[in-house]
C-alpha cells in the first residue's frame, strides 16, 4: 500500500485505525464506516457494508488500507460538486448568489422542494448580507456526514 499513501498518509491513518479498533480488527460495518468518516472519508452505509463484506467480516489494519484505497478510487464528490459550481462561478470569486444556487437546487438534478431549500439554507448559515453563497463553505458544511444511529 505505500504505492498508494505516503509514510505521512500511512502513519495518520494507523493512529486512527487503532484509537478507535483497540483489539486490531475493525468489528462492524458501522465501525468501520466510523473510523473512515474520522479520517475525512464519507462512505454511504452500503459501500461499508460491502467493503466489510468483501474482507470476510475482519479487517486488520492491512485490509483497512486497502478498503481505503478501494474508496479513493471511487472519485471524489466532492470535488465534482466543487467544479460543477465553479462553472457557474463566471468571475471565478468562490461564490455564487442564493437566487442562483436556488434554481439549480430546485431545477436540477433530484430537485429540491422550496422548502427543502429554504432549510438548508437556514441551517448551513452561508448566505451573506449580499446574497451570495461562498460554494465551498456550502459543500462542506452539506457534505458532512449525518449520524447514522
Amino acid at each position: 500500500m505505500t504505492q498508494f499513501f505516503s509514510q505521512k498518509d500511512i502513519d495518520q491513518y494507523r493512529e486512527c485505525f487503532y484509537l478507535y479498533a483497540q483489539k486490531g480488527l475493525v468489528e462492524s460495518s458501522s465501525h468501520l464506516r466510523y473510523i473512515m468518516r474520522s479520517l475525512g472519508y464519507s462512505p454511504t452505509v452500503q459501500e461499508s457494508q460491502v467493503y466489510f463484506k468483501s474482507k470476510n467480516g475482519k479487517i486488520d489494519f492491512a485490509c483497512f488500507l486497502d478498503v481505503l484505497h478501494e474508496h479513493q478510487r471511487k472519485g471524489d464528490p466532492i470535488k465534482e460538486v466543487l467544479m460543477a459550481f465553479r462553472s457557474h462561478d463566471r468571475q471565478r470569486k468562490g461564490v455564487i448568489s442564493a437566487k442562483e444556487l436556488r434554481a439549480i437546487l430546485t431545477g436540477m438534478g433530484e430537485r429540491m422542494a422550496p422548502q427543502e431549500i429554504d432549510r438548508v439554507f437556514r441551517e448551513a448559515n452561508v448566505i451573506d448580507p449580499k446574497g451570495l453563497v461562498r460554494y465551498e463553505d456550502f459543500v462542506r458544511v452539506i457534505s458532512i456526514p449525518l449520524p447514522d444511529y
